[in-house]
């Protein structure tokens, strides 16, 4: 996900985002959003979840055009569908909230911000129950 580092929100406003988006999701919120790296706990539907998190400027990366954004934010899963509907969720609400840009690595595209919580839903639709 690329933004610009002057819209990014606190963890505090980025979790009641995700609540007001709808999601039956919770982010931990104790962390700095530029200093912060690692595995960033969650629950889904009151089921335990999470990713991992990267914060990175973008002179630090391989990247597409993202226009004036600034800095990357990736969100890496392992093998938990939890954990992916988490990332998903995460990314897309931010993206939202900032005018950023997701990268679908594996479909290999670009997801502007007034489509990423739609894309988001229909992620989560696909997935339906399966989560482990």
């Amino acid at each position: 996900m690329y933004a610009q580092r002057e819209n990014l929100p606190s963890p505090q406003a980025w979790t009641a985002a995700i609540r007001a988006a709808g999601f039956p999701m919770e982010m931990d919120a104790d962390f700095e959003v530029e200093r912060f790296s690692g595995f960033l706990p969650c629950n889904y539907n009151g089921k335990a979840g999470g990713f991992e998190y990267f914060f990175s400027t973008l002179e630090d990366l391989d990247r597409p055009d993202v226009g004036d954004r600034d800095v990357g934010i990736t969100f890496v899963t392992h093998s938990s569908m939890r954990g992916l509907v988490t990332a998903v969720i995460a990314a897309a609400v931010l993206c939202e909230a900032t005018n950023g840009v997701l990268h679908d690595e594996e479909a290999d595209e670009l997801i502007v911000a007034r489509d990423a919580l739609a894309n988001a839903r229909e992620m989560i639709a696909s997935i339906g129950d399966d989560l482990d």
